[in-house]
């Protein structure tokens, strides 16, 4: 499963993390996800043409929302993480960046399941790919998975502003929305999730 760019708290032994290439930077928390609540504070960042660096998701609620759910052996599974806590037991944190390019890896045992999450992009670049490999475990198949990546940008709050226009679209025609966009009230400045293969398996 590939993307484009809710309890118990389970323990973690592993640190928050930040990467930062020329444009983006992302700090994550030690569940491995955006938006470093009680660390550096800091969410994903860019710095267009060398202006400064702006945060987009930690001003206002630094929400950002990861839900793996399954059916496995007849029963419900469900698993999330956010800005403050995650349901997984985080096995593996690195970073894998090079010269050219930013590179994360978190690895999450949920249930039956472990979960490999690369989040990587260009050095200069600002658009982040996110791959997730599912391995399972256990005796019985995981069935019906499903993997939801959310985050809510204020990219204008230095205007004054946390509001954006957001907007689904179909972007291959086929009648089904696979593109979703929150563009920044004044600056235009916009972030899109979207899924590379929305049926891979």
């Amino acid at each position: 499963m590939t993307l484009a760019l809710a309890l118990l708290l389970s323990t973690s032994g592993f640190a928050s993390q930040t990467l930062t290439g020329r444009v983006l930077e992302i700090n994550y928390n030690s569940y491995g996800l955006w938006n470093d609540y009680g660390g550096t504070s800091e969410g994903a960042l860019t710095n267009f043409s060398g202006t400064g660096w702006t945060d987009w998701s930690y001003p206002g609620t630094p929400w950002q929302q990861l839900t793996i759910a399954w059916t496995q052996d007849g029963s419900a599974e469900e698993y999330d993480g956010s800005y403050y806590y995650g349901d997984w037991t985080v096995t593996r944190e690195e970073d894998l960046s090079d010269s050219s390019s930013m590179v994360s890896v978190y690895e999450w045992s949920a249930g039956d399941l472990d979960f490999v999450k690369t989040e990587s992009w260009g050095i200069r670049g600002s658009t982040v790919l996110i791959d997730v490999e599912i391995s399972n475990r256990g005796s019985a198949d995981a069935e019906n998975i499903r993997f939801s990546f959310g985050v809510d940008p204020d990219q204008d709050y230095g205007s004054g502003t946390y509001e954006t226009y957001i907007d689904s679209l179909d972007l291959d025609g086929d009648l089904v929305n696979d593109f979703v966009q929150a563009v920044g009230f004044y600056s235009g400045w916009t972030i899109g999730f979207g899924a590379c293969d929305p049926e891979a398996q």
